[in-house]
């Protein structure tokens, strides 16, 4: 795009370290007006052969700045909630009608052609949450390919946990604010083959995006034993190389509730660490006799 002076100002006023980022894009352009994407996205600590969710979040690297403006800027057009209004006042005498803690499961509405990706007991593992919730919570499923697009941006500005299968539609998360969270569920073998990923490593798919937006990133690795496929390809095995053939084949992730619970009950108590969520009285009230003496 052409650097006029209203998006010279625009990306001063998202970006920080604003009048750095326009000198070294200055450098980088022939006539000093002109910002390609190349130019504007990547910097010294950009990989250009892994994919954008990857190195959004690299040390040095220009996208890590301009994720978060994207998402601030989409947020604001659209009247969406900000950061603040985010943070959730645990009281013990909350309104029925309050949400509480939001979670959001992505559900796709999709064929076989990229792979269902259905996780096939959602309903236990919602249940098992719900039954062993400290922290006041609701949640919902979120079908994306019914929703436009300021809708979508209403939606996930407000989303405190977003809950995905891993797959294109996790960009949604670009919209969501700082302090929130996101469970990325990988299924087998893309939690076990070879990752050129320095920073990140294995089940760093979209934890780049995460960093450079200040939202927590987890992942959950499906085992080959819970991976349902339309049709399993000949290629797969631990420690190979994994490519989108091997994601797009896939009909269903078995999830173990146990083990998710577990891990969902890491991401509440991180909220709580980070501010997100503020606690007015104990979670647990446990006897000073527990331990059995």
């Amino acid at each position: 795009f052409r650097l006029t002076k209203e998006k010279e100002g625009w990306l001063q006023s998202f970006i920080p370290a604003g009048k750095a980022t326009m000198r070294s894009l200055s450098m980088d352009t022939k006539d000093n007006q002109c910002v390609s994407t190349s130019n504007l996205l990547y910097g010294s600590g950009c990989v250009r052969l892994l994919p954008p969710e990857k190195w959004f979040g690299y040390p040095g690297c220009r996208a890590s700045e301009m994720l978060p403006a994207f998402g601030q800027y989409m947020r604001q057009i659209h009247m969406a909630l900000n950061a603040e209004d985010l943070k959730l006042v645990d009281e013990e005498l909350q309104s029925t009608t309050d949400p509480g803690l939001r979670v959001a499961f992505a559900v796709r509405d999709v064929g076989t052609t990229t792979g269902m990706r259905v996780i096939s007991n959602l309903q236990q593992v919602q249940m098992l949450i719900r039954k062993t919730q400290h922290v006041r919570s609701s949640m919902q499923n979120i079908t994306f390919e019914h929703l436009d697009v300021p809708s979508t941006v209403r939606y996930m500005a407000q989303v405190h946990i977003f809950v995905s299968v891993h797959g294109a539609g996790m960009t949604n998360m670009f919209f969501m604010n700082p302090g929130s969270a996101v469970v990325e569920i990988i299924p087998f073998p893309l939690c076990n083959c070879r990752s050129p990923d320095y920073f990140y490593g294995t089940g760093g798919y979209y934890h780049g995006s995460a960093i450079a937006q200040d939202i927590r990133h987890y992942h959950y690795c499906v085992p080959a034993n819970e991976v349902k496929w339309h049709r399993k390809p000949e290629d797969i095995r631990t420690g190979s190389k994994c490519s989108w053939k091997h994601l797009h084949a896939v009909e269903s992730v078995y999830i173990d509730p146990s083990r998710f619970v577990s891990l969902m009950r890491n991401v509440e108590r991180d909220l709580v660490a980070a501010g997100t969520i503020l606690l007015t009285r104990p979670i647990i009230n446990a006897s000073p006799h527990a331990n059995g003496r």
